[in-house]
This record gives C-alpha cells, sequence and structure tokens, in this order.
C-alpha cells in the first residue's frame, strides 16, 4: 500500500461491499485473505526487483470490486461532502503513485534496497539525493532463505542522529583506522605533518573537519539539527 496508496480504499471497501453486496463480500474477502498468505509465506517477501510489491498485480482485478463499492457509495450521493472528499482522497492517492513512479523511473526510489530512511530521504523528490546509496540496505537472500530477517543497520552519519562534534570524531576514527592498516600511506602522512609542523593528531583532525564539511555541504552527511 506504500507504494499504490490508492488500495488503502479496500478497508472501506471491505465495509461497503458487506454491507450492501453482501454476496460478493465474502468470496472476495476468503480471496484476499488467502492470497495474502501464500504471497506472505514466500521467503523473499520483495519478489526480485521491482516497483512495489509485484506479487500483488495478478490479484488486482478481484480487489476492483471493493473499490469498485467505495466509488459506487460515492457516486450515489453526488451532493455530500463525503463525495468530495473521497474523490479528492481517491485523486490523491492516484497522483501521488504516478508521482512515486517517476521517482522510481529517476532512481529516487530504489528497485530492491529501500529503507524508511531511504523512503523519507527521497519523499517528494523526484530525483534522488547525494546521500541516497548510503541509506539503501541490500536484501540478505541467505538469512530470508532461513526465514530471518535482521532490521537493515544505516550508518547514523546519514541520519541526522550525529552531532558535528560525534560526526569529526567518527571521521577522525575512520580515518586512524586507514591509516593504520596502511604503512605506505601511514608514512605520507606522518611525513604530510612534519612539513606543515604540526602534530600527527592534528592533521588527522584537520583533514576530518575539511571532509566533513564538504559531505555535510554536498548533502551526503546529514548532523544532528
Amino acid at each position: 500500500m506504500l507504494y499504490t496508496p490508492v488500495m488503502l480504499l479496500l478497508i472501506p471497501g471491505f465495509i461497503v461491499l458487506y454491507r450492501k453486496y453482501r454476496e460478493y463480500f465474502w468470496p472476495v474477502i476468503i480471496f484476499f485473505l488467502v492470497n495474502l498468505w501464500i504471497i506472505s509465506s514466500w521467503c523473499l517477501p520483495w519478489y526480485g526487483g521491482s516497483y512495489g510489491q509485484r506479487a500483488y498485480v495478478a490479484s488486482y482485478s478481484i480487489l476492483a470490486i471493493p473499490l469498485a463499492a467505495v466509488f459506487s457509495a460515492l457516486f450515489s450521493k453526488r451532493k455530500t461532502l463525503g463525495f468530495i472528499a473521497g474523490i479528492i482522497v481517491a485523486g490523491i492517492f492516484v497522483i501521488h503513485n504516478l508521482f512515486q513512479l517517476r521517482q522510481y523511473y529517476h532512481g529516487a526510489i530504489h528497485y530492491v534496497s529501500m529503507t524508511k530512511e531511504a523512503y523519507w530521504d527521497s519523499f517528494m523528490h523526484k530525483h534522488p539525493s547525494p546521500r541516497l546509496k548510503y541509506l539503501l540496505s541490500f536484501p540478505d537472500y541467505d538469512n530470508a532463505k532461513k526465514g530471518k530477517y535482521p532490521t537493515p543497520v544505516i550508518d547514523p552519519l546519514y541520519t541526522g542522529k550525529l552531532s558535528k562534534e560525534e560526526i569529526l570524531i567518527r571521521l577522525q576514527k575512520d580515518i586512524s583506522a586507514e591509516l593504520s592498516s596502511d604503512s605506505i600511506k601511514n608514512q605520507e602522512w606522518i611525513d604530510m605533518a612534519r612539513e606543515e609542523n604540526i602534530s600527527y593528531d592534528e592533521l588527522i583532525k584537520k583533514q576530518a573537519t575539511i571532509k566533513m564539511e564538504e559531505q555535510i555541504n554536498g548533502g551526503i552527511i546529514l548532523p544532528k539539527k
């Protein structure tokens, strides 16, 4: 429903179907629940790369019945506020759906690696932000086959949870770790610090500060407000 919001109308649709067209309600609701159970039982719930949950598309022909029941109820009361509100809500859902398709086309919505953080970063933006790729989480196929779905872990550097001071400390640690694993590069930095007449630690802090400001200005790192 996140990517096809018009399907939220299924909720009032089933209510209308039960009250006015009960002979259709039971076959449709049974089909809906069984279909939902079968599709949800698959170990890879993302069903490959696509926009939205494509596994449900085949059932839209049946789910059109409760949707039709909603619109039938609305059109039977053309002069009511409910009719106007219903048309506006349905219109917003459809427009938002079409806009998200444009987002998908331009890469603001990823075909398989979306997370909550990535969705809200792209919300109402047609093109992806510079930090979107850091908010994505590729599905863990091996764990999924075992029925395990670990919560995606997004680096707090890109989620706005760290202050500038915390970001600077984190970048200093990252640079230090990188240098400690590369003796040649580490020696180059020692020589650079000597040339600039500053300590090795001061050079790391200086470079970390430059990197932090560049990535903040570039919209990659998001500091806490």
